[in-house]
């Protein structure tokens, strides 16, 4: 097995991103999900706003067509801060072990998403491995 560059900037986001669903825990323990969100969201941005500001990528936004601002939108709503807020919600209810199990069904709806938004084809592999994905995620939720 070979790992490039993106491979491991991804393993480093997982792995951030279990200590995301670990300090969720703690903290909705004592606060809601949605002020959690919110304080999430708002050190996101002091923290990437001076990133922003070095690269000039808000000059950009400047140029951005109508439906690229409604991406965007989109993005920063319903997929984000919609997501999360749910995600806030499930680690209080279910805990942060069985919440992280589902993480593993992005493939399954991205793949299938991309079949009908993007005209992606839906290979035998792909078949294959949500099928497995499918079936490990069941088995560790599945009461015993």
């Amino acid at each position: 097995m070979q790992f490039n560059k993106g491979d491991l900037i991804m393993l480093l986001a997982m792995i951030s991103f279990a200590f995301y669903g670990v300090f969720s825990k703690r903290a909705t323990a004592k606060y809601s999900p949605l002020l959690v969100t919110a304080y999430v969201f708002l050190f996101g941005l002091i923290q990437i706003t001076p990133l922003m500001l070095m690269e000039g990528v808000w000059m950009n936004a400047l140029s951005f067509s109508t439906k690229a601002w409604a991406a965007i939108i989109f993005m920063a709503i319903g997929s984000s801060v919609v997501g999360y807020l749910i995600q806030q919600v499930a680690i209080k209810q279910i805990g942060v072990n069985k919440t992280s199990l589902f993480i593993n069904l992005v493939p399954i709806f991205a793949t299938v998403f991309a079949h009908f938004v993007l005209g992606d084809p839906i290979t035998i592999v792909n078949i294959v491995a949500i099928g497995i994905i499918a079936s490990a995620v069941y088995l560790n939720t599945v009461e015993k």
